[in-house]
């Protein structure tokens, strides 16, 4: 009778089952009276488990429904048969945005980990997907219980894998993208630090060809990347882009990943290019993002993304270029972004963000290239809809304030804007600044934005609250450690500017402040054309601060502080260059192989880079020419390192590479005075070193506007006075000219002079003094040594009102760089036999047909006359004597004097980049920056006879003194011989000629020590015969000891 009640009620649960499959009630019912049948019968030896697979899969919906009520016996299969039906469900809510079948899915992951006894094998998997269902409901609800709860989850997955387990990998993946998704919205750096070390074990997990470690590595990158965001260790951003670099090289082609870990590889370089500049970072991160984006199509739901990584990117570089075509393709990456990314979308705030900078960008530099002032309603609006997209309490809503309160104080500073934006602007920018962590590399930045809306509206409203604020947010700014240097710099600047107008000497401190970061804004690590732009930026800012240091009366030192600012502030890179030209004998004789080390090192970082460390991705190998490339981000590490080694060894080498100390500077006078001259906006002054120390005498004639007047109408002058068809210009510009150097004696030399005591020409047979001239800035265009009065044609100037007449002249960069030049003198005079010298001699130059020099093979001939002892280099001479660059470098170390009868070019833009045109000029230059990996010890004399071989036509860097002679001196010649503008080659041969005259001794030697007096000699004799006419006679110049 109970058997068939038994059976009719079990008929009756299947048909209501096969009318509703989702019936658990039927189902419970049914699975426990199949389950009692079943153990209702006799026992069998033979019946295993899969005997009540159907009572198995009954009861499996049953479990994940939440009924707990089970057969004890059979929890352990029902729940192995559970996860078929809840592993589908958990894939289907990762491409589906149903709520309820989410939170459906996350119950039945739990009741099914319920069921799991802690030795099951798939424990560790359950718990793992248990993460993934709570990490994906916090990513569209943003609940930070789920997100916590997703991290347990994680955390026992991975202590239930064992080490041997090859799902390690993944687990250890979901822990730290869900402990970096944490960091992300609330900051707290132990996620960080924890999701780093997660990483770091994933990769150690999967072997080299594991098709799971690209995987690990981009997602290493990434943290790595968060980590000195927050920290700015440089440590963390390269090796973020190393592993960045190895998760790219790693994937295959056809990995549909790859263009993920592009896009991670393109942030990370971007992010490295905004701390230091380099363009090369820059331009790879772009080539990455346009490789990533043509790798995916237009309908892929992240292709988004990469449009708006490459759009940010091309906004970057529009900072650097000024390119407006860069700027309308990032403005239309962004908007194609926009309609792409989901309006859901838990990120969607940042592609709203990267528009309106986008936008921002477009409109601020479409101004600077005169376009009219366009509509700030889309900039201000994409910066609203951002705010408003990002979730309350994320890490970067203070990024989405900033750009906001930064694009409403541009827009209340044009005309007829409305008050309200100012404050508006002052509002947020001060919302953004308290949220933001303390320590955190983007604090430097809001702070920034916040100064230059107080800025703002202080210029409009003239409250002296809104300067103090200003002025303290701008501090805080230089303050930042973790800033970027350039940021920092930007602080002080500005703040120090808003203080000057207000005469608070608090300028000074700021100004000192960023002086002493420039070293630190153009690291070594960065190629030589990215230091210049950076250095670029800060143009005379140690002029400035100098002057502000002068003007603090009751400071008995002032002098010497401004002198040792000016040190800091000017020829940046040269002082670098000058850190690694220590003296070796000592080292190499004690620890040859750390000396060995150091060359090879410094060797690496002076040679310049031509191409991105990174391209190209596809098909990369790593290895050009044969070897392995080793980034200079790397070589600029260890760099420093070796430097640390040799230093820690006590016992003398604890200065070593260190810039010298003030007495080792104020040694730069002991064989005559030096003339160290500031100017700036704030005033002009003089520093005097002698043998008593250095001392500072106002210039208050020599004003900054004057100067840049009397450098453009010099520059104009001396054009019209070689180049101008007419007589008569030439001769009125000849004037000018004149006019100028009296100008110059009058305002900088007289004063200077009669403060040292030259007042009057040495008696005949009297020994001439030598005064070493540092003009800095715009000063260093114009010929010190030629300032003065020269008379009449026929007569000179009865006072002898000159320089020329008063003492001997040579310049020096920097007092630092002449310290070097001293030292390398220091050698006695070579005998006869070994002056050796190289000659080059370019009487035609390649691509410059018109502009042949006619008086090259005089030159020549007289050369081979005056230095017996020559290797010449010429055209049509063996092809081992032809002068191109290799020939030029391979003869250098074993000579002398260095001659070169050539044309000479300036490069405007890039400085490092101006060049003798050798025969191969256009395909391999003799530049610069060819010439900084020199390091010559036997050189003595570098003569060069080419045109303008001793200037800088780039005024931002003037201060950098990067030009040839400059080079050459870096290279070891502690004597150099160059030119200030392009000269008529028979002047250049006549004078050539009186200056070997002029150096050799009776005994045949050449006195190397008497360079600058027998140039003085060389230029007065022709001044004497051409008065009138400074272009000829002024040109050359001594530079060196």
């Amino acid at each position: 009778m109970q058997s068939a009640q038994a059976h009719a009620e079990a008929g009756a649960l299947r048909a209501l089952l096969a009318e509703n499959p989702e019936d658990v009630e039927a189902a419970y019912r049914l699975g426990w009276l199949a389950f009692l049948q079943e153990m209702a019968q006799p026992w069998d030896d033979d019946r295993t488990p899969a005997a009540l697979a159907a009572v198995v899969d009954l009861l499996a919906p049953c479990l994940v429904a939440g009924i707990g009520d089970l057969p004890r016996d059979l929890v352990r299969y029902i729940a192995n048969a559970a996860e078929d039906v809840v592993v589908p469900r958990l894939k289907q809510i990762l491409v589906s945005s149903d709520p309820v079948l989410l939170d459906t899915v996350i119950e039945e992951c739990e009741y099914l980990l319920n069921a799991t006894p802690s030795d099951h094998p798939g424990l560790a998997q359950r718990l793992a997907n248990q993460g993934i269902a709570l990490e994906t409901r916090f990513e569209r609800r943003a609940t930070h219980e789920d997100l916590a709860a997703a991290i347990d989850a994680y955390r026992a997955a991975v202590e239930a894998t064992a080490p041997d387990d090859s799902d390690l990998v993944l687990r250890l993946n979901g822990l730290a993208g869900a402990l970096r998704s944490r960091y992300e919205h609330y900051g707290d750096l132990p996620d960080l630090d924890e999701a780093i070390a997660a990483m770091r074990r994933a990769v150690a997990c999967v072997p080299p060809g594991d098709r799971r470690r690209p995987m690990a590595l981009s997602n290493l990158g990434m943290a790595l990347r968060y980590r000195f965001q927050r920290g700015a260790d440089p440590a963390d951003l390269d090796d973020a882009i190393t592993v960045g670099r190895q998760a790219v090289e790693a994937s295959a082609p056809d990995d549909p990943r790859r263009m993920y870990r592009l896009n991670n590889l393109a942030d990370t370089l971007m992010g490295r290019f905004i701390r230091f500049r380099g363009m090369a970072d820059l331009d790879t991160a772009v080539t990455a993002l346009r490789e990533a984006l043509d790798a995916i199509g237009p309908d892929h739901p992240e292709r988004w993304s990469v449009q708006t990584t490459l759009g940010y990117a091309l906004t970057l570089r529009v900072h650097r270029t000024r390119d407006l075509g860069d700027s309308d393709a990032a403005v239309a990456a962004q908007r194609a972004a926009a309609r792409l990314v989901p309006a859901d979308h838990t990120h969607r705030w940042r592609v709203l963000l990267q528009l309106g900078i986008a936008l921002h960008v477009r409109l601020l530099y479409g101004v600077l290239a005169g376009e009219p002032d366009r509509d700030w309603d889309p900039v201000i609006s994409a910066f609203r809809a951002a705010v408003d997209a990002v979730p309350d309490g994320h890490i970067e809503r203070t990024t989405c304030l900033s750009h906001l309160a930064g694009a409403l104080a541009n827009r209340a500073r044009t005309s007829g804007a409305a008050p309200a934006d100012l404050d508006e602007a002052v509002a947020v920018a001060r919302s953004s600044v308290a949220a933001t962590s303390p320590g955190h590399s983007e604090l430097g930045n809001r702070l920034l934005t916040l100064g230059e809306a107080l800025r703002t509206r202080f210029r409009q409203t003239g409250d002296p609250a809104d300067r103090e604020e200003a002025v303290a947010a701008y501090g805080r700014a230089a303050a930042e450690e973790t800033a970027p240097p350039s940021t920092r710099v930007t602080g002080a600047r500005h703040g120090s500017r808003l203080l000057a107008d207000a005469a608070d000497v608090r300028a000074g401190d700021l100004l000192r402040t960023a002086v002493e970061l420039l070293p630190s804004v153009a690291p070594r690590h960065l190629e030589r054309h990215d230091q210049q732009y950076t250095l670029g930026e800060f143009a005379g800012l140690a002029a400035d601060a100098a002057q502000w240091t002068l003007a603090r009366r009751g400071d008995p030192n002032r002098a010497l502080r401004a002198l040792q600012l000016l040190e800091t502030g000017r020829g940046v890179l040269l002082s670098q260059a000058l850190d690694t030209r220590s003296d070796l004998t000592e080292l190499r004789a004690r620890h040859p192989e750390l000396a060995a080390r150091f060359v090879a090192l410094r060797e690496a970082l002076d040679v310049p880079s031509q191409d991105s460390v990174l391209l190209p991705f596809a098909g990369d190998t790593g290895v050009a020419d044969g070897r392995v490339h080793r980034p200079r981000d790397t070589t600029a590490r260890d760099f420093a390192a070796v430097l640390d080694e040799i230093r820690s060894l006590g016992d003398g080498f604890e200065s070593f590479g260190l810039p010298p100390s003030a007495p080792e500077l104020l040694r730069g006078a002991e064989h005559g005075p030096v003339v160290v001259v500031n100017v700036s906006g704030y005033g002009s002054s003089a520093l005097l070193i002698t043998r008593d120390g250095v001392s500072a005498m106002a210039l208050p004639r020599l004003r900054i506007d004057d100067l840049h007047w009397a450098v453009d109408t010099f520059q104009q002058a001396l054009r019209e006075a070689t180049t101008d068809p007419d007589g008569d210009r030439r001769r009125e510009a000849q004037k000018k000219l004149s006019g100028l150097l009296e100008w110059l004696w009058d305002v900088v030399a007289e004063p200077v002079l009669l403060r040292l005591g030259y007042d009057r020409e040495p008696p005949a047979g009297a020994d001439w003094s030598r005064v070493w001239w540092v003009p800095g800035g715009l000063l260093s265009l114009l010929p010190l040594h030629a300032a003065g009065y020269h008379g009449t044609r026929t007569e000179p100037d009865p006072l002898r009102r000159s320089v020329v007449d008063r003492v001997v002249s040579s310049y020096a960069p920097t007092v630092r760089a002449l310290r070097h030049a001293q030292q390398r003198d220091g050698a006695p005079t070579a005998p006869a036999q070994a002056d050796r010298a190289l000659i080059v001699a370019m009487p035609a130059t390649p691509g410059l047909p018109e502009q042949d020099l006619a008086h090259v093979e005089m030159e020549r001939e007289m050369l081979l006359d005056r230095l017996p002892r020559h290797v010449l280099l010429e055209p049509g001479g063996p092809d081992a004597l032809t002068p191109t660059r290799d020939h030029v470098l391979a003869n250098l170390p074993g000579c002398h004097v260095a001659h070169f009868a050539c044309h000479g070019e300036t490069d405007p833009a890039d400085p490092s980049r101006s060049r003798l045109l050798l025969a191969d000029h256009a395909t391999a230059p003799l530049t610069v920056a060819s010439l900084t990996p020199l390091s010559l010890d036997e050189v003595r004399l570098a003569f060069l006879s080419a045109c303008r071989t001793a200037a800088v036509d780039a005024e931002q860097l003037v201060d950098e003194a990067i030009h040839l002679g400059s080079a050459f001196q870096l290279a070891g010649f502690p004597h150099v011989i160059g030119t200030l503008w392009e000269t008529a080659d028979d002047t250049s041969v006549e004078i050539a000629d009186a200056f070997y005259a002029g150096l050799r001794t009776a005994q045949g030697t050449l006195a190397f020590e008497q360079c600058a007096h027998a140039l003085h000699t060389a230029v007065r004799t022709l001044r004497e015969r051409t008065r009138l006419s400074p272009s000829l006679w002024a040109a050359h110049l001594h530079v060196g000891a």
